[in-house]
């Protein structure tokens, strides 16, 4: 009686996972519930408007690469690219082209080197005592820092940068 008994809850299991797995996707063949179907439906648009919201709200995140071929779209940096000793002055990252008298960095705007430059201070120098920089500009995370005379149009460009 135990095994007959266990035979045909085997056989109803596959049963139900035959049924499960081998629909053919008619609606002809079993009747469904039209407003589940519509909400099935529904529901990748709502996600999808949903994203849409959540990106509308919040600009997309920025780095420093794209600031600078930003700088390169607009005409204003030239000569070669180096690499900067960010931290040095506090900052995650930095460069600099030759030709333009400016660096560019990126700073944590809650760490205490931003937040002095963005108040007007300047922030010295690692390791060289007496030698402080300060911001020529700042847009958002970013500033720049120049190291001589520095055309209007790169601080524009560098200020008009989203």
């Amino acid at each position: 009686m135990k095994k007959k008994l266990i035979t045909v809850m085997i056989a109803g299991m596959l049963a139900l996972f035959a049924t499960a797995c081998g629909g053919s996707g008619d609606s002809s063949d079993a009747p469904q519930n039209d407003s589940v179907q519509e909400e099935e439906n529904a529901t990748p648009e709502a996600e999808q408007q949903t994203a849409e919201e959540e990106s509308a709200e919040e600009p997309a995140e920025t780095t420093l690469a794209d600031l600078e071929t930003y700088l390169i779209d607009q005409g204003v940096l030239t000569g070669e690219k180096t690499e900067t000793a960010a931290s040095m002055i506090g900052a995650t990252s930095g460069f600099k082209y030759a030709d333009s008298n400016a660096e560019f960095y990126e700073y944590d705007e809650n760490s205490d080197a931003y937040k002095t430059l963005s108040s007007g201070g300047s922030v010295e120098i690692e390791g060289m005592s007496g030698y402080a920089v300060s911001a020529t500009a700042i847009n958002g995370k970013y500033v720049l820092i120049s190291s001589g005379d520095v055309s209007q149009e790169l601080i524009d460009a560098f200020n008009s940068f989203k």
